[in-house]
């Protein structure tokens, strides 16, 4: 089949050292056996693939910068709904090794959150620091009802050092 996918994107640059982007659009993700509990536990237990949907997904983000000097901080709040989500169903009545079968969620999958990165550039060293909030919800397989996305952390945070030596290597941490 084919699919449209439109995006957009606005940038604006109210006044000196400062910007903001607005961005919003779609797109889509053709079903497939290699999701993550499928991967943690290998495909020997999953079923063949049904018929099944494409993933739809819509999201919007704003950005908001400021940049002076050295300084360069920048806020981000976005959201993401995906509809037609691939779960994992584990059949309980199966008598042996219970197998495993994709099938799409019965709502969508919802994200939404922020994240804050600070920029400090002195020379040829750069000092990055971040955080990310992120509340992510979807179906649950067997009953239908909303849950939290698992394996997936509220707060992260992270700092990286990356020095770039006179244009020919760089080397960083984090």
């Amino acid at each position: 089949g084919a699919f449209f996918s439109p995006r957009v994107s606005v940038l604006a640059k109210p006044v000196t050292g400062w910007s903001a982007r607005l961005s919003t659009g779609t797109g889509f993700f053709l079903p497939t056996p290699f999701i993550d509990e499928i991967e943690a536990t290998g495909l020997s237990r999953l079923e063949p693939l049904g018929d099944l949907e494409p993933e739809r997904g819509r999201s919007i983000s704003l950005d908001i910068g400021w940049k002076r000097s050295a300084l360069e901080l920048t806020a981000t709040v976005f959201k993401s709904t995906i509809d037609d989500v691939l779960l994992v169903h584990e059949d309980d009545d199966a008598q042996i090794a219970r197998p495993l079968r994709i099938v799409n969620a019965t709502g969508p999958n919802r994200t939404a959150g922020t994240e804050l990165i600070a920029r400090l550039h002195y020379g040829d060293v750069d000092l990055i620091a971040t955080h990310m909030y992120v509340r992510a919800s979807e179906p649950d397989a067997k009953t239908g009802m909303r849950r939290e996305v698992v394996l997936n952390p509220r707060h992260s945070a992270g700092i990286d050092f990356l020095w770039e030596i006179e244009g020919r290597a760089r080397l960083g941490g984090h």
